[in-house]
């Protein structure tokens, strides 16, 4: 863990662009086919989720245990018919 690398994480500036990226990725407007396309890949889903549960936790031992847990609690929840339509978490 880099503490400088949390401190940029945390500035305001990172902060809103990923509130910006999130309310362009929701249902306020129509988001570009570049962005899609890049957000539809488990990568980069794995990666937001990691950001935002950083910024919300402050802590990467809290945001690595966050994620994890609510991936399995997701992956649970899910039915045998969307376990083999989505065999994976992500």
């Amino acid at each position: 863990y880099n503490a400088r690398v949390g401190a940029f994480i945390k500035s305001p500036f990172i902060i809103s662009l990923l509130g910006l990226l999130m309310t362009r990725t929701s249902i306020v407007t129509e988001s570009p086919s570049r962005l899609k396309a890049f957000l539809d890949t488990p990568v980069a889903r794995a990666i937001l989720l990691l950001v935002v549960s950083f910024i919300a936790t402050g802590d990467v031992e809290n945001t690595v245990f966050l994620s994890m847990l609510f991936l399995g609690v997701v992956q649970l929840l899910r039915t045998e018919e969307e376990r083999e339509k989505h065999p994976y978490v992500l």
